[in-house]
Formats: C-alpha cells, sequence, structure tokens
C-alpha cells in the first residue's frame, strides 16, 4: 500500500526574490528562488516570470542564446528545467557572473535564467516594490497564475497585473 496520495503533484513557490537595492547591490545580484514542496519533480521550460514590466521566459542556464559562463558553486546544475520534488532552482540574471556573485549557492541547484539577450535582466530589473507572479506554460492570466510574490492584482492578463 503507497503512503502517497493517488494523485501526487508538484507545487512550485516563489520562496524568496533579492532585488536590486541601492545600497552596495548591484543589478546583475537579483535571483528569483523558486522552490518544489510537492511529491513529484515538475519541469518548468516554459514558465514565465514577470514583476509587471516585462514578461520572461525561463531557461536553463546552458540553454541561453549566448554563452554564459557558469556562476560560481559546486555541482549546480546548468542544463536543466526540472526542479526536482523538495529542492530549489534559482533564477539567476543572465548578466550575473559578469557582478559581485555574492549569494553562496548550494550545491547541486538547478540554475535557470531569462530572455534572449544577454543585456535582459529579470523583469527588466526587479525593484523591491515589484511583486513577482509565476506562470505555467499554458498561458499568462489568472487562469494560469502558479504562484506570487508581493501583492499584485490578479486579473486580466500579465501585463495587467
Amino acid at each position: 500500500m503507497s503512503l502517497l496520495p493517488a494523485l501526487a503533484t508538484a507545487q512550485v513557490v516563489i520562496s524568496e526574490v533579492f532585488a536590486w537595492t541601492s545600497v552596495g547591490n548591484n543589478p546583475t545580484d537579483e535571483f528569483i528562488e523558486l522552490c518544489n514542496t510537492g511529491l513529484v519533480d515538475e519541469d518548468v521550460s516554459g514558465w514565465t516570470v514577470t514583476d509587471g514590466d516585462l514578461l520572461d521566459s525561463l531557461l536553463a542556464w546552458s540553454s541561453h542564446e549566448s554563452t554564459l559562463s557558469a556562476p560560481t558553486g559546486s555541482n549546480l546544475i546548468l542544463d536543466s528545467t526540472v526542479i526536482t520534488a523538495g529542492s530549489c532552482a534559482l533564477v539567476l540574471d543572465p548578466n550575473y557572473v559578469d557582478g559581485s556573485q555574492p549569494h553562496s549557492i548550494p550545491e547541486g541547484t538547478v540554475i535557470l535564467t531569462v530572455g534572449t539577450a544577454t543585456n535582459q535582466a529579470i523583469g527588466d530589473g526587479l525593484d523591491t516594490g515589484d511583486p513577482v507572479s509565476l506562470f505555467n506554460s499554458f498561458g499568462t492570466t489568472s487562469a494560469y497564475l502558479v504562484d506570487t510574490y508581493g501583492t499584485p492584482s490578479t486579473s486580466g492578463d500579465w501585463d495587467s497585473f
């Protein structure tokens, strides 16, 4: 007899947002942490994230159209968009390695990035007052909203959040 529910599901949440601030931080240091608190792995390929300024597609670090140097850390997962059950991923600015890289990234963390151009920041630059919204791969309306961080309006399409 299985102890798991008949329909085990993934539950991806935005667990942390580090936005650029004017006190000694660089915009390239920004990140969004996504954690899978569910019982099954979740592939976030095709998912999008927004702070209301720009809609970004989530990409495996190594899938970015420009060749990106690897962030500092041991055994980081750079070629996957799968967040395993009970683990987390970091969405880093594509220019993260050009900044100060102040974060100590735990071994085995999935590293994601955004966009299609190396000069594109997460959400066109996160601000400390920006709410962040995460959508699955099926759309960018409230019907496909996975999670929010902050207090966005959740009606309509992503650009009205």
